[in-house]
């Protein structure tokens, strides 16, 4: 039996964490069930296919393809441009509705609107604590 690639690892963790079949996924991002299995045995997709499947389970391109975590443990480690590692809890991963609207919206609006929006966040920040 072929071993799995560490994309395919994350996808097949990803597809079970959101409790999901991979025809459903394949359906999301509107591709034949058969193309997407392939994505969870060995197959790496194309960056247009990448970048739906990154939307759907709510992460980016570079999770997917990045091989700096453990896919068998609850936590995902990532390494920074510096060499500097940080963990993320795998339940904070995927997005949930006001997060989801909210990079929805953000991801529309200028690059004025966007300073705006940032320097608020910076300030609420720094109000709070």
């Amino acid at each position: 039996m072929q071993e799995k690639s560490p994309f395919a690892l994350t996808l097949i963790a990803l597809r079970k964490q959101k409790r999901v079949s991979s025809q459903q996924v394949a359906d999301a991002i509107g591709i034949k069930g058969t193309t997407y299995r392939r994505y969870e045995i060995s197959t790496e997709p194309k960056l247009e296919v990448l970048v739906k499947i990154a939307d759907y389970f709510g992460v980016s391109v570079d999770y997917l393809v990045s091989e700096c975590r453990d896919n068998n443990s609850s936590n995902s480690v990532f390494v920074c441009e510096n060499g500097e590692k940080y963990v993320v809890e795998r339940n904070k991963m995927e997005l949930n509705n006001a997060e989801t609207k909210l990079i929805n919206t953000l991801r529309s609006m200028s690059d004025e609107d966007m300073r705006d929006v940032l320097n608020f966040v910076d300030w609420k920040n720094a109000v709070r604590k």
